[in-house]
């Protein structure tokens, strides 16, 4: 239940410049 909810944190968390491995 984090693969919608992650993809659109993956796109916030590109522009910081962190991974968006930590959310999931």
């Amino acid at each position: 239940m984090g693969d919608a909810p992650g993809r659109a944190h993956e796109r916030r968390r590109r522009q910081r410049g962190r991974r968006p491995s930590g959310c999931s």
